[in-house]
């Protein structure tokens, strides 16, 4: 009896040892009713190769260069499977010490893991943040203080006091559930996360605002990263970033304090057109790191929005005065001040998706190919279990990202080093 049944599809493709030329792909092998006598290797659609084994390296690529490869089986008979579903990757860039994506494997869905290989990428120890929380966990109208976060063991705690107004979860939050507050304009009641101890700290989340009534001269103390050592350390212990909004002025700026006196103290002014987008969730996030020794100027810094803020860097962050005093904690960005006096005068404020952490190493998705657009949406993915420089773990966040869209994926290192051009994943 003739033979006209066709092998199995190959599947399970998988793609190392991937240099600036080269790569191995690999592959779970096939069944036939009488045996795969061959399996055809194809690269860009191409047949490159015909091997009898589950295994080939393809030679000749180009650096930098994204490629699609896939597989089929074939008997003796000459019967011939369906091709394989296609990975992609891309070979090293011919220049050594860049961040390079090289392959990510896994479903792009919201809360699933990923595992994104290339190199550069750098050790990070423990790989997850030192807090995050996308207030998913609470119930809405229950107050914030005492609530842990979705990662890390730091709870939300309370600064302020008096008749001001509670921290609340919310179902108006920037996917799901959030935070907010609801308080008349001059309010310093607020929630904070501490104990980073560290002498790096990046901080990084969603914010939002409306008014009703009267601004008056209203300041938005959006961003608080500080250290222990002052009279109010989680306000403004010394050294501390500050990020300050003030609509009717239209200007957003920063005070990095490094002893608490003006001469101790870098003042910048941001241009933001995307801080005037009251109603709109904004993404704002601020990066310490400070001097090492206490008094050298090698500190850096860079605060604002995503796509708007001051950086800094052989800064002086942390003065001889302070020198044992370290970053600890991170409050949320719903203190104000010197806003209307009427009960009409309202400020309503939204937060979400804070991430705290111990470096400014991240990996992030985003809506552009180029890391350098100015007017790119990115999402911040969560680091788990495992970071090193040739693989990393990761739970998708999706966000606001368009769904069947094409998202960049890149890999941002403890020093600031990040990959110029997205690795592009199919969104679901």
């Amino acid at each position: 009896m003739p033979d006209t049944r066709a092998p199995s599809v190959p599947t399970g493709l998988a793609v190392d040892q991937v240099t600036t030329s080269s790569l191995r792909l690999q592959w779970q092998p096939s069944t036939d009713d009488r045996g795969v006598s061959a399996y055809g290797v194809y690269l860009d659609g191409t047949r490159v190769a015909t091997v009898s084994g589950t295994a080939h390296t393809v030679t000749g690529l180009v650096a930098a260069t994204r490629y699609a490869l896939h597989v089929s089986a074939s008997d003796a008979a000459g019967n011939a499977s369906a091709a394989s579903t296609a990975i992609t990757v891309n070979t090293l860039p011919a220049t050594s010490g860049v961040v390079a994506i090289t392959q990510v494997s896994g479903t792009l869905q919201h809360g699933a893991r990923i595992q994104i290989q290339g190199l550069g990428f750098g050790v990070k120890s423990p790989a997850e943040p030192y807090f995050y929380d996308d207030f998913e966990a609470g119930a809405p109208g229950q107050v914030l203080w005492g609530a842990s976060g979705a990662l890390g063991s730091a709870k939300w705690l309370m600064y302020g006091g008096g008749a001001n107004t509670d921290s609340v979860y919310t179902t108006e939050g920037y996917r799901g559930k959030g935070v907010s507050r609801v308080s008349r304009m001059n309010d310093f009641r607020d929630g904070y996360i501490q104990g980073l101890n560290a002498d790096e700290a990046y901080v990084s989340y969603r914010f939002r605002y409306t008014h009703t009534g009267n601004w008056g001269g209203v300041v938005m103390k959006t961003m608080r990263i500080a250290s222990l050592e002052g009279s109010n350390p989680i306000y403004s212990g010394q050294p501390a970033l500050l990020q300050t909004y003030q609509p009717t002025a239209d200007w957003l700026y920063s005070i990095l304090s490094t002893d608490g006196t003006a001469t101790g103290s870098s003042q910048k002014t941001i241009a933001s057109p995307e801080m005037r987008r009251e109603g709109q969730w904004i993404r704002l996030q601020g990066y310490l790191r400070l001097s090492v020794p206490a008094g050298a100027a090698n500190g850096e810094y860079f605060v604002g929005t995503l796509n708007d803020r001051v950086r800094e860097t052989d800064k002086l962050t942390r003065a001889v005065a302070y020198g044992s005093s370290r970053i600890n904690s991170f409050l949320l960005p719903f203190t104000s001040a010197n806003g209307g006096t009427q009960p009409q005068d309202i400020l309503s404020q939204w937060a979400d998706d804070v991430y705290f952490d111990r470096t400014q190493a991240r990996i992030e998705l985003c809506d552009r190919p180029s890391w350098a657009a100015t007017d790119k949406n990115c999402e911040l993915q969560i680091p788990r279990v495992s970071w090193t420089d040739q693989a990393i773990e990761a739970q998708v966040q999706l966000g606001r990202l368009a769904p069947g869209s094409t998202a960049y994926l890149y890999v941002v290192t403890a020093s600031g080093a990040v990959n110029a051009q997205g690795f592009p994943v199919g969104l679901p």
